[in-house]
């Protein structure tokens, strides 16, 4: 019964919370008890350790949050540019014609990454 309940806590709850939980509890019940004190530290250090894990697991969390972000708003930029022509121009281009011609050529060149449309 106490390892299903442990297991069915373990898979909703992180190892950062058990530890604090479980260094609160160990602390705690030293007190209580008028346990060593030497117990009560090690408690309060399980509980203090457990509070580090979480916090850095957060962070990492936060971190890997931010790239996906990052990534999302490059791509929006991408399809926005695709859509609208971002920053992507055009131009005519005249030639003249050679010497002793009378036939000059004209060309529409687009300059830039995204395609441009109308």
């Amino acid at each position: 019964m106490n390892r299903l309940l442990f297991e069915r806590l373990k898979s909703h709850v992180g190892g950062p919370a058990i530890a604090v939980v479980a260094g609160a509890v160990l602390a705690g019940a030293t007190a209580y008890l008028d346990g060593p004190k030497e117990l009560i530290l090690v408690g309060a250090l399980v509980g203090a350790g457990g509070a580090l894990w979480a916090s850095i697991q957060r962070s990492a969390g936060e971190e890997a949050l931010r790239k996906k972000s990052e990534e999302l708003a490059e791509l929006n930029r991408f399809i926005a540019g695709a859509v609208t022509g971002g920053n992507s121009f055009c131009y005519v281009a005249a030639e003249t014609p050679p010497p002793g011609g009378n036939k000059g050529l004209l060309s529409v060149v687009q300059e830039g990454p995204y395609p441009l449309y109308e």
